[in-house]
């Protein structure tokens, strides 16, 4: 459901304290969208264990990671997650959620538009991320904001586990 205020759409920065929340959202949101056309409840419990527990949020931020919530009309939608790489003049946009009744509102372009900003600010020449390959609609909403694929990996975890990944970046030099 759309709601008015797209103009009052905000990026507001995470606190330390807030990452179990982050924690807690993103595993509300996964099971919300990701069951069970895009992974199995056994493949959901076992990513999210590996990358999106409160201990590993706190590790990603300790490590560089910014997150910040996105914020429309004062309230909380989503949230997204990056990391600047100086030494190999990139940003990682490690996670962008929205909760689903936000989705085709237009607020993900938004959001994407804002982490092509900051990493335009911080003169970096490219954007990376991976995205389950069955996310077909949000390679697509990659796509529209300028992303290509630039390959696909298949890579085996722990616990029987193998990320299925499209490994999509933007140029910036190109927009």
């Amino acid at each position: 459901m759309c709601q008015e205020g797209m103009d009052e759409l905000r990026f507001v920065d995470v606190l330390r304290d807030e990452l179990g929340l982050i924690s807690h959202w993103s595993l509300k949101i996964w099971r919300d969208y990701y069951l069970p056309e895009i992974l199995t409840e056994k493949e959901l419990d076992g990513f999210w264990r590996r990358s999106y527990s409160e201990e590993k949020l706190q590790e990603n931020a300790l490590q560089g990671a910014i997150y910040q919530w996105i914020v429309l009309a004062g309230e909380r939608v989503g949230f997204l997650s990056f990391e600047p790489e100086y030494h190999s003049d990139r940003l990682h946009l490690g996670k962008l959620y929205l909760l689903p009744r936000h989705h085709g509102c237009g607020i993900g372009g938004q959001a994407l538009a804002h982490i092509l900003s900051v990493a335009r600010d911080l003169k970096l020449a490219e954007i990376y991320l991976y995205v389950f390959r069955k996310n077909e609609r949000a390679i697509r909403a990659y796509q529209r904001a300028g992303f290509s694929i630039d390959r696909l990996e298949v890579t085996a975890v722990d616990g029987g586990l193998v990320y299925d990944d499209a490994v999509m970046i933007c140029r910036l030099t190109t927009l």
